[in-house]
């Protein structure tokens, strides 16, 4: 990346945007809605770069975009990065998966296998091999999901929301709300040991790292502090196509 470039992940709940110029993220944000206002740093960007799960908001946002800055690439494809797509349906993985892929591979230096944890809506853990093929993974629901399902399938419990969750929250729960958040974090950070598992037991020196919305909370309570990145999609999609050495 030689000038100015904006990229922006349409997901399933808002749409983060960031700004790179030679590689170097300079700004970012969020726009919960189409009618947000855009920031004077997204209008000044040369180019875009689009990708995301939500292809009708996809659309909108480049549409704005385009009317606003500079022209809009989509990237609706999985073959765009650079990874082997090593599943069942290729054309159906989310390319916000392997977006954020993508970008842990080439953190490892095309070097290691890893295991990439993006907690967002829901939180999907995928495999990439040293090779830098793509393996799949696993899908299951976020923090919020699961007290939206806690709250909605019973009469009682309350509907708690992620930023009120304490990661340093100890067992035994001494009240509903505190036993239901120690709940839902010990269902996060035992798929999270789980799956860890299962990739080491075929290779030893896999890599994790953790990213999303809900990824600094879940990488604290995981003893994963240290393995969060921030932006990791958007950091793939910046560096899309870019070729091996």
């Amino acid at each position: 990346m030689t000038c100015f470039i904006g990229v922006a992940d349409a997901g399933n709940s808002r749409t983060k945007w960031a700004i790179y110029h030679n590689g170097i993220r300079l700004s970012w944000g969020i726009w919960n809605q189409p009618s947000d206002i855009l920031p004077e740093t997204v209008l000044g960007a040369g180019r875009w770069r689009l990708a995301g799960v939500h292809p009708e908001q996809l659309r909108d946002v480049a549409a704005r975009l385009e009317h606003f800055g500079g022209p809009c690439e989509i990237i609706d494809k999985t073959t765009s990065f650079g990874l082997k797509i090593g599943v069942d349906y290729p054309d159906r993985v989310g390319i916000d998966r392997v977006a954020a892929a993508w970008a842990a591979w080439l953190r490892f230096e095309r070097k290691h296998g890893c295991l990439v944890v993006d907690a967002g809506t829901a939180v999907t853990m995928d495999l990439v091999d040293e090779t830098g093929t793509f393996l799949g993974g696993a899908i299951l629901p976020g923090i919020d999901l699961m007290f939206q399902s806690l709250a909605e399938g019973t009469r009682l419990l309350p509907r708690l929301s992620p930023s009120t969750v304490d990661a340093a929250l100890c067992w035994p729960g001494k009240n509903t709300k505190d036993a239901m958040v120690v709940g839902v974090l010990a269902a996060q950070v035992g798929a999270i040991d789980t799956i860890l598992k299962k990739a080491r037991a075929h290779n030893q020196n896999i890599k994790i790292i953790v990213t999303g919305g809900g990824g600094r909370l879940l990488a604290e309570a995981s003893g994963l502090a240290s393995c969060y990145v921030d932006g990791l999609v958007l950091e793939g999609i910046a560096r899309a196509g870019e070729s091996p050495p």
